[in-house]
């Protein structure tokens, strides 16, 4: 882990305006000690630290930047910076550049939290099933840590969220006992509160409540269908199948909302539809889909101009790029082994040819 230590006295330096030289004589150094600290090739000795934070009218945890608490402005930042590099880096350095944050922050759950979501994502790139299992056992110990010391709120979403990576190694008992020791929620009192606005003559912050209650019970409702839809499959129903299909590709008309869930849509009729041997439909879903991930742009507002939502913030641009998604959705599409089914008819290849 690298100290900011020379990061500091620079800004601080030139902040009050002094010369290298001028700081080397108040603390008894040479001026190229001071240039030595200011480029990173060397830190102060420790006993020049109460010194230098004398000189500038800090403290010494100042001059090594630590935070007792992260804010969550800082945390994103950290994110943002750690994605980037998982994009550019080669997987190692990229692991190894966030773990030194979460070295130097070592009781911040919300960054543990906020850091596994991220890291999950780049799972695909860690390039054999082996390393990805590790990494991902790896994000399963951060996300445990994170379930433990949260605050509530952030403690129920590292369960959910661990939930899943727990499915992902194959752990299904402890992701049913983590799931099964989640509070359930009889009655949501944002369904109560926007009458209470209105009566209180609050008429926006009643229309703002009931749009997210809609856009989550909307969201909720989508991958639901999805989840009955496979089901049916399994079973054997595929005309249930096609039918759960159908009705969350209305849904999601319905509420305008294809720039979330059109991968979800396509992906669930391609199942069903390769399911019951209809090349012709399952190809048919399949080029929409790939013009779908073509377009992907994530700096588009998605809610904004939608009428049921237009109070709800605009979906925030996650921290991978649109770029990263659209190379890792290609990668999907050309290992999904429900795919098979068409991957060797002409229609297909052709459809394949517009990602180059």
């Amino acid at each position: 882990m690298e100290l900011g230590i020379g990061a500091v006295i620079y800004r601080l330096r030139k902040e009050h305006g002094i010369t290298q030289e001028q700081l080397a004589n108040a603390v008894g150094v040479s001026s190229p000690a001071v240039s030595k600290w200011e480029s990173g090739g060397a830190y102060p000795d420790i006993t020049l630290l109460a010194p230098l934070a004398r000189f500038f009218g800090t403290t010494v945890d100042t001059l090594l930047s630590y935070e007792q608490e992260l804010s969550e402005e800082r945390v994103m930042e950290i994110e943002k910076d750690c994605a980037e590099k998982f994009e550019s880096m080669e997987f190692n350095q990229a692991v190894h550049y966030a773990e030194d944050f979460l070295q130097e922050y070592p009781n911040s759950p919300f960054l543990k939290f906020r850091m596994a979501g991220m890291m999950w994502q780049f799972i695909p790139k860690a390039g054999s099933e082996e390393k990805a299992d590790v990494f991902t056992r790896q994000l399963v110990t951060l996300l445990e840590n994170a379930a433990q010391n949260a605050e509530p709120k952030i403690q129920n979403a590292a369960r959910i969220m661990l939930s899943s990576l727990y499915m992902m190694v194959k752990e299904l008992d402890k992701a049913e006992k983590i799931l099964n020791s989640m509070p359930k929620m009889e009655i949501n009192s944002n369904t109560m509160l926007p009458s209470l606005y209105v009566a209180q003559g609050k008429l926006e912050k009643a229309k703002k409540l009931d749009q997210q209650t809609l856009f989550s019970g909307v969201n909720i409702a989508v991958m639901t269908l999805f989840s009955m839809a496979t089901i049916a499959m399994k079973q054997e129903h595929l005309n249930d199948a096609l039918k759960l299909a159908e009705t969350q590709q209305a849904l999601i008309a319905l509420f305008q909302l294809e720039n979330i869930h059109k991968i979800t849509n396509c992906n669930l009729f391609i199942y069903v539809y390769s399911a019951m041997k209809n090349k012709e439909k399952a190809l048919y879903f399949f080029s929409e889909y790939v013009d779908y991930i073509l377009k992907l742009d994530y700096s588009k507002p998605h809610l904004s101009n939608i009428a049921f939502f237009s109070l709800l913030e605009n979906v925030k641009n996650p921290t991978v790029t649109s770029d990263y998604v659209r190379n890792n959705l290609i990668k999907v599409i050309k290992e999904d082994p429900h795919y098979e089914f068409v991957r060797n008819t002409e229609e297909y290849r052709s459809i394949i040819k517009k990602f180059e």
